[in-house]
């Protein structure tokens, strides 16, 4: 469960009316209640908590088409070009062979 709780917190904002959240919530509340015998506040007020460990997702402009592109980590130089896997995909050109030819 713990896992959902942070997918959800990876976003930019918690949507505390999304159907998502409130499932989550619910979680949270009955989890709390089982770990320390009482209902705690709102998943919201722990959002930033739950987001410490959590890494930076990285978002670029694809050099291709200028379409976002989102990877695992931000660590990247600042003058460093991305392209989507699709785009790579579409724009790669079989050249016949194998590396060991």
């Amino acid at each position: 469960m713990i896992y959902l709780i942070l997918d959800a917190v990876r976003s930019d904002v918690m949507d505390t009316n999304s159907p998502v959240y409130n499932e989550l919530n619910k979680a949270w509340k009955s989890t709390c209640k089982v770990l320390f015998g009482e209902e705690i506040v709102e998943l919201k007020d722990y959002e930033e908590w739950l987001k410490e460990y959590v890494p930076v997702i990285g978002k670029r402009k694809s050099h291709v088409s200028g379409k976002e592109v989102v990877f695992h980590s931000d660590a990247y130089c600042i003058n460093s070009r991305f392209i989507s896997l699709n785009e790579m995909n579409e724009k790669s050109i079989y050249v016949g062979g194998t590396l060991n030819d």
